[in-house]
């Protein structure tokens, strides 16, 4: 797949909004998939998918890699399966609500007090 579709796949992705992404995404290549797809070409992206899945297995014992190779393996599979583009949006949406909350929160605690003049 050429960069430009890359992009332009990423872009799409992006702009969807959330909630609703993985399923776009899931529709899109559907329609990718009926029009010119190959059951080889759909067997290449699940193995890509399961290689970024066992890349990040061995990482996840140090902070941070393991999560963009877990996103990427993620976003391909959702992709291909309805029931995780389902999934995938659900819990995009729950943890967006408790990192907003969480924030808010601490955001909270950190406001400077008023002084008293002494």
């Amino acid at each position: 797949m050429p960069l430009q579709n890359l992009k332009q796949i990423w872009r799409e992705f992006r702009q969807d909004s959330a909630g609703h992404r993985f399923r776009n995404r899931y529709y899109r290549r559907r329609e990718i998939v009926a029009t010119r797809g190959t059951t080889l070409g759909r067997l290449l992206v699940l193995f890509v998918a399961l290689l970024c899945l066992a890349i990040a297995v061995p990482l996840m014992v140090l902070p941070g890699p393991a999560f963009v190779f877990f996103a990427i393996a993620g976003v391909i599979l959702a992709g291909e399966s309805r029931l995780l583009a389902t999934l995938f949006d659900y819990l995009e949406v729950r943890v967006r609500y408790w990192i907003r909350r969480w924030k808010n929160r601490r955001n909270r605690r950190r406001k400077p007090h008023a002084q008293t003049p002494s």
